[in-house]
């Protein structure tokens, strides 16, 4: 919870400035970070669409998103318009077709950095849709430990799925994690 809700939080309302009303589109969804990014957004009463793989829509809905898209079935950017926010932690192809989904005035969060085609392209991006890019950069911030802990306390906010795997599986574990296709968090048990 406090990394990748710090991360989210810092994300979506430092750097993103959500508020309600706005429309919210996240990129893996399914993920810690973007599990967390989901239930942050519907706290501060925003629209949000997430993607994430066919068998992670379910984990979507149960996070209450408005519109879960499966990327491999469609182009999301087909999808949804008149984003305000994107948070995209994937980058290359997903981060440039983000940009079409944008309304003007709306500001794409980066949460990867040093992908090169993103940083190729982002300032001419920028300007042909007239959105601002941010990076994401995570840094301690105690006080949003604070803001995160009232959304728990009140239950907006849960912690992301959590897959159990034994110590000695310590291999199965990172290659799930290699495939980007795991809900929430792998945890690996030592006893």
């Amino acid at each position: 919870m406090p990394m990748a809700g710090c991360n989210a939080w810092h994300a979506l309302v430092t750097l993103g400035g959500i508020e309600p009303g706005k429309r919210v589109l996240v990129h893996a969804g399914a993920g810690g970070v973007g599990g967390l990014a989901i239930q942050i957004a519907k706290a501060h009463g925003c629209w949000v669409a997430a993607t994430a793989s066919a068998a992670n829509l379910a984990y979507l809905r149960e996070l209450a998103v408005d519109q879960a898209i499966d990327y491999a079935a469609c182009d999301f950017a087909e999808q949804v318009s008149e984003i305000d926010v994107v948070l995209d932690s994937i980058g290359r192809e997903t981060n440039l077709a983000s940009y079409r989904t944008m309304r003007r005035g709306g500001t794409m969060l980066v949460v990867l950095r040093g992908d090169e085609m993103e940083m190729a392209n982002r300032e001419r991006l920028c300007a042909q849709y007239g959105v601002t890019a941010k990076g994401v950069i995570f840094s301690a911030h105690p006080e949003i430990l604070d803001r995160l802990r009232d959304l728990c306390e009140a239950g907006r906010l849960a912690p992301p799925r959590i897959t159990v795997l034994p110590l000695q599986d310590a291999a199965k574990a990172h290659a799930m994690s290699e495939t980007g296709h795991t809900a929430g968090k792998l945890v690996l048990k030592v006893r």
